[in-house]
């Protein structure tokens, strides 16, 4: 995504790089520009600093695994620790990490062996 707040400095810079223009000699500093090029322009520069990549756009997870049976301390897969008094992140209605900010899913000890796996909401 553009950086928002240079938008007006590549707007102007685009506007001063229209080819076949001078500015007038008694007022060096215009920019000469009609509204349906400026109005191109500002779009073209809005539409850049609007778009998302895609990597940003897909659907972020932070994987929680509990680290024993019966434990009380969750590891995150971005590589913390987090202790949860009782329940699991989904019974706590946790559903973004308190570390990295992506979506929860939790992976607590499996009760009877197999591998169970809940999201958050």
């Amino acid at each position: 995504m553009a950086e928002r707040s240079n938008i007006d400095a590549r707007i102007c810079q685009r506007v001063a790089e229209l080819t076949d223009r001078s500015s007038p000699e008694d007022w060096p500093e215009a920019m000469l520009v009609t509204a349906d090029e400026l109005i191109e322009i500002i779009n073209s520069e809005l539409e850049v600093a609007t778009t998302v990549p895609a990597e940003v756009s897909m659907p972020l997870q932070c994987n929680w695994y509990q680290e024993d049976e019966g434990s009380d301390v969750w590891g995150t897969s971005c590589g913390s620790r987090f202790t949860l008094n009782d329940g699991t992140p989904f019974d706590n209605r946790m559903e973004h990490c308190a570390f990295c900010g992506k979506h929860i899913i939790d992976n607590p000890w499996p009760d009877d062996g197999g591998d169970e796996q809940k999201g958050g909401a």
